[in-house]
């Protein structure tokens, strides 16, 4: 399935951000030296904003609607 080019919720062209997304998140990682499928929970310990968030406020997305569809999507191809 391929990431909405709006945001159903707000209207905002999100589509485009996409591939940027990916890439930077997997960037960032990597120079972290965090592996990409790693999965990060945080708790009363780590309440830094992930590397993710980081990503989505840089693209200025910073309505919720928006960050779920980033957030959630799942790339089929």
């Amino acid at each position: 399935m391929l990431i909405p080019v709006k945001c159903f919720t707000c209207g905002k062209v999100i589509g485009d951000k996409y591939l940027f997304y990916q890439a930077e998140v997997l960037k960032k990682r990597l120079e972290a030296h965090i592996p990409a499928d790693n999965i990060q929970y945080l708790d009363d310990d780590k309440i830094d904003k992930t590397i993710e968030g980081e990503v989505l406020d840089m693209l200025k997305l910073t309505n919720v609607c928006c960050r779920r569809h980033m957030l959630t999507h799942v790339n089929i191809f």
